[in-house]
């Protein structure tokens, strides 16, 4: 995503910044989708508690 938005903008980035910025949106990604994992399983344990 940060990476598009860098070539929709004419912007030049070297191989290596790209490919940083590619790791980091995906490792932001990761820690995003365990968000949601455990907001999933907080709203399950207050639905149905034990």
């Amino acid at each position: 995503m940060i990476l598009l938005h860098l070539l929709v903008c004419d912007t030049v980035v070297s191989e290596k910044a790209a490919d940083e910025l590619f790791h980091k949106n995906s490792h932001l990604e990761v820690l995003m989708s365990e968000i949601v994992v455990k907001n999933c399983a907080i709203r399950t344990e207050k639905s149905n508690p034990q």
